[in-house]
């Protein structure tokens, strides 16, 4: 208790549970300038600050490249600035790059930081990854932990015997990632049809004039309502007006952490295209109806108010 993780906001909702309930750690953000290009050195040493006035001890520092929810690529040297400052206050870092093959920015270039140390990451520099995301195999539960950290490997060598990969399992994916052709064909291709759900959404946002960050990897769109959502109390009533109104999930801003209410992240490929078009209009119906009324003065329940925007 009292042992705290950084993490730059906005960041994965369900890292704030995770942090608790395995590590009993908590989670302290980093509220960064400008969180589209990431931490600065600046950023990640004022929130080292208050949480230590706080009474928190920090013990490490959590990256997310690409990131969840922005969908950017952090550049090489805002990763090195990050890792070298983690350093010099002796902290860890823990580098999650788990949509790392998820890149469909025709001038975006994601560097992992085994390229970047040339596969020298010391005793405090630690890459996570999975195929959930970038194979679209969540259902395998099979993630990686890759460290040169001989005393790490130690610890999790005894936990892991509670959750082996069973070897079927191991044998498929071994199979599949010695099959290098199908492996690059797979993710060229899954990342085309990544591209392609962002240009469906992006393009009713334009039509709509509504803000948002400009993504290029990953399977997320943040957008901004602030326009029309003023307060966390009135992001949450957007969030549920989307899913009963709608039936689309948002995940809210402010459940990752933004300073600013009125944010919200699409997750745009769990569906098909087609389906992703319905939703879109839906959003576009939904968002309309409450900028016509001025703003949400009216109860969600009042179904006179939501004529049509159902399908």
């Amino acid at each position: 208790p009292g042992d705290v993780v950084l993490i730059p906001a906005p960041y994965y909702a369900a890292f704030d549970n995770d942090a608790r309930t395995f590590a009993d750690c908590r989670v302290v953000p980093v509220i960064c300038q400008d969180p589209t290009k990431g931490p600065s050195v600046h950023d990640l040493e004022n929130a080292k600050v208050e949480a230590e006035e706080a009474g928190l001890n920090v013990r490490f520092l959590l990256l997310t490249n690409p990131h969840n929810p922005l969908g950017v690529v952090y550049s090489p040297q805002v990763v090195k600035d990050a890792i070298g400052w983690a350093r010099s206050h002796s902290m860890d870092t823990v580098m999650d790059e788990i949509y790392g093959c998820s890149v469909f920015g025709q001038k975006e270039e994601f560097k992992s930081i085994l390229e970047l140390y040339n596969n020298d990451l010391g005793n405090d520099l630690h890459l996570v990854w999975g195929f959930s995301k970038d194979f679209g195999a969540s259902g395998f539960r099979m993630g990686v932990l890759y460290t040169q950290n001989e005393v790490l490997m130690a610890a999790i060598g005894n936990l892991i015997a509670f959750a082996w990969v069973p070897l079927p399992m191991q044998r498929i994916m071994a199979d599949l990632l010695n099959d290098k052709h199908w492996v690059d064909s797979f993710l060229q291709h899954s990342c085309q049809r990544l591209k392609k759900s962002y240009t469906i959404c992006t393009k009713v946002l334009d039509e709509m004039n509504v803000p948002y960050v400009k993504a290029t990897s990953a399977m997320f769109l943040y957008l901004d309502l602030s326009d029309i959502i003023k307060t966390e109390q009135e992001e949450a009533i957007m969030s549920q007006i989307f899913f009963k109104r709608a039936r689309m999930v948002l995940t809210p801003g402010t459940t990752q952490h933004d300073s600013q209410p009125g944010k919200f992240r699409i997750c745009y490929a769990y569906v098909s295209p087609e389906v992703l078009k319905i939703g879109m209009e839906r959003f576009r119906k939904v968002v309309t109806t409450i900028r016509e009324k001025g703003g949400l003065r009216f109860s969600i329940q009042d179904d006179h108010h939501w004529e049509g925007v159902i399908v």
